[in-house]
């Protein structure tokens, strides 16, 4: 979790503003975010959304909300792949 925070927000050198995040770059950081957090990893990443709007920092807000989203899906995903693996579809 911790280059997650280190990449949206500057703290080391690796700072990615939300328009230069690619697709998969924040289903990778909601991916890591998930194995920190588990199922509250949405509700991470939206308090995080929520954080930045409230200091104005729109870029950061956005790449926040990119990947809630992606975190949401992916976990709203999973117990479907579990079903499908286990009945061999």
């Amino acid at each position: 979790m911790a280059e997650v925070i280190r990449t949206l927000t500057g703290w080391g050198r690796r700072r990615k503003s939300a328009a230069s995040l690619s697709g998969i770059e924040v289903w990778r950081l909601a991916n890591e975010l998930i194995a920190s957090l588990g199922e509250r990893a949405t509700s991470y990443a939206n308090y995080q959304a929520l954080q930045a709007r409230e200091s104005g920092d729109r870029i950061r807000m956005t790449a926040w909300r990119w990947i809630a989203g992606a975190t949401d899906e992916i976990l709203r995903s999973e117990p479907e792949e579990e079903l499908s693996r286990a009945s061999g579809d």
